[in-house]
């Protein structure tokens, strides 16, 4: 009589067997370990941006002082780059126009894809949509593309945006990442703060200005425009000599010079178009229209021609057959 048999796991015969085995956690509660962000440096104990220059005794700090600069009174400035700025640090008129704009509510999404386009991912929002025919609600998630500056989003982040018109089809801006998924926060580029896009934005168009009043200066013959000009390495004072402007008008030079109002503006582009006329190659496709038009026309006057001289033969053979007859 054969003896039973019992199956013994092969996990009880191995003599290595790994005792302290590491534990599997899940990307999303290993990003949740440590998100809070890497504080920046902490600012003097009474430090106050709204305070006027005389009040306080410390200096502003880059960002407040962009904030403070005015912009000139008729410069439009969009609301959506106002909306969530912190109204002491703004400037006066700032203020007044950010008062006039009514903010809109959190709006919260779920990065889905990533990689795609340069500084634009595309998120989730989650929505509701209503059945009138059996009065229920259903879920209509709906997608966007938001702008990421710094390249900071991954697929799976939830995150909350502001409204702020990038471009034609790009009509978001990430404002602050509330779950990450996967990488820390502390380990990613940080999201650019309101206060911060409106500061770049205040630099860049008080640059922009600057420049258009050199430009302007040194088209009347100013030397120290000219020469700021030439020492920011813009190229743009090529062709205007110094002591030899004219109101409203460019000095004779080439498409860079600087320009004064839109009678030396339209003068410009009228020489810049005869220079290019000038100096281009003929176009080989016109050249080719203008022979195939050339081709045309001349068969055209030949069939005119062969069609008059038809026309004066059988007038000839009528005449003689009409003469015939009359005898």
């Amino acid at each position: 009589m054969s003896t039973p048999t019992f199956p013994i796991p092969l996990r009880l015969l191995s003599r290595h067997r790994v005792q302290d085995k590491a534990q599997h956690i899940c990307r999303r509660c290993l990003s949740l370990q440590s998100t809070q962000p890497s504080t920046p440096p902490t600012p003097p104990p009474n430090y106050n941006p709204s305070l006027a220059f005389s009040a306080r005794q410390y200096p502003l700090s880059p960002i407040d002082r962009a904030l403070k600069r005015p912009l000139p009174g008729t410069h439009h400035i969009r609301p959506q780059l106002l909306m969530h700025v912190d109204p002491a640090k703004l400037h006066s008129s700032d203020r007044a126009r950010q008062e006039k704009n009514a903010s809109h509510k959190k709006i919260l999404g779920v990065v889905v894809r990533t990689g795609r386009m340069d500084k634009t991912v595309t998120v989730r929002i989650p929505g509701q949509r209503w059945d009138g025919r059996i009065k229920k609600h259903f879920s209509a998630p709906t997608q966007h593309l938001v702008h990421d500056p710094a390249s900071s989003l991954l697929p799976g982040d939830v995150i909350s945006l502001h409204r702020l018109r990038v471009s034609s089809t790009v009509h978001h801006v990430v404002a602050e990442i509330i779950t990450p998924f996967g990488k820390p926060i502390s380990e990613r580029p940080p999201i650019p703060t309101p206060e911060e896009r409106f500061a770049a934005y205040k630099t860049a168009r008080l640059a922009k200005l600057e420049r258009r009043k050199l430009r302007r200066e040194a088209g009347e013959g100013k030397e120290e425009a000219v020469a700021e000009l030439k020492a920011l390495g813009l190229g743009t004072a090529e062709g205007v000599d110094a002591s030899k402007g004219a109101k409203g008008r460019t000095q004779a030079g080439s498409v860079k010079s600087a320009v004064t109002g839109s009678v030396a503006q339209a003068e410009a582009s009228a020489a810049v178009a005869s220079e290019k006329a000038a100096a281009s190659k003929v176009n080989e496709r016109a050249r080719l229209n203008k022979e195939r038009a050339e081709k045309k026309k001349a068969r055209v006057e030949k069939q005119h021609a062969k069609v008059e001289e038809t026309g004066e033969e059988e007038t000839g053979e009528k005449a003689e057959t009409v003469g015939v007859n009359n005898t």
